[in-house]
């Protein structure tokens, strides 16, 4: 199974924002144990005995009062992103696309 791990800050993110993004970058690039045993749990809760289908695509979409801090990403900016994401790691066909907010 291929997967591709795409991290892209929103597109009018500032340099003010850089810390943030940076510490998560830091929490995530070797997550505990026990978080990777509870994605797994969620993930079998969510997709089955199968698992998360090949051609699957996970968007978190951050409305809310993120717009305070980098304006409005239009949904139509997401689905963008998606078909980006797509072709970058050469997902075909129809894409199974799980959101998340």
């Amino acid at each position: 199974k291929n997967t591709v791990f795409v991290q892209r800050a929103c597109p009018r993110s500032s340099d003010e924002n850089a810390i943030g993004r940076g510490a998560l970058t830091y929490l995530f690039r070797r997550p505990s144990e026990r978080l990777l045993q509870r994605v797994e749990q969620a993930s079998g809760a969510i997709f089955g005995a199968k698992g998360a289908p090949a051609n699957l695509i996970t968007l978190h979409i951050r409305w809310g009062d993120k717009w305070k801090e980098n304006g409005l990403i239009s949904a139509k900016e997401y689905v963008e992103s998606v078909r980006q994401v797509a072709a970058e790691g050469n997902i075909t066909g129809k894409l199974t696309v799980f959101v998340t907010t």
